[in-house]
């Protein structure tokens, strides 16, 4: 290939590079004030995403009860306690099956604010913020209804 095909293909690439990092960009201070947003209202209650943001990942090799075997990965958002402050957080669970149970068990798992989080899984992240809010709102109102019939028990057993 030629000096001055590469040259262009190699300005296309920076085009986009550019293009993207502007919208990564615009897509961190949306997840940052959306975060923010959501912190304002201290519900203080853990929610996560049953669903997880990633389908169809490929295999992954993980170590389980010291055996070497091919697991999946799962990524689910959730809004939580971090070291210093309720955040948007991403969860890493690797699974294996169980040679035992067969069945799906947890190998590993780890977490992580989500504007730390490589950039494709934020963007899978944002798509999905609108079901975070319904399950929050959900576990809002779960947690007032508790919250009276606690009160409602406390004043019946005076």
């Amino acid at each position: 290939m030629s000096h001055d095909v590469l040259s262009r293909r190699f300005s296309t690439l920076e085009n986009a590079a550019q293009k993207l990092n502007s919208e990564s960009d615009s897509l961190k201070k949306y997840i940052s004030d959306f975060e923010e947003k959501l912190r304002s209202l201290r519900l203080g209650l853990e929610v996560w995403l049953e669903e997880p943001l990633n389908e169809d990942d490929p295999a992954v090799p993980v170590e389980y009860r010291g055996m070497d075997m091919a697991g999946r990965l799962e990524k689910s958002l959730g809004f939580a306690k971090g070291p210093k402050n309720w955040e948007l957080r991403i969860r890493y669970t690797k699974l294996v099956i169980d040679p035992e149970t067969e069945s799906w068990v947890v190998a590993e798992a780890k977490e992580m604010r989500l504007l730390d989080a490589p950039r494709g899984d934020r963007i899978a992240a944002a798509a999905v913020f609108p079901r975070l809010l319904d399950e929050l709102t959900g576990a809002a109102e779960a947690a007032v209804s508790a919250i009276g019939r606690a009160r409602k028990r406390a004043r019946d057993s005076k």
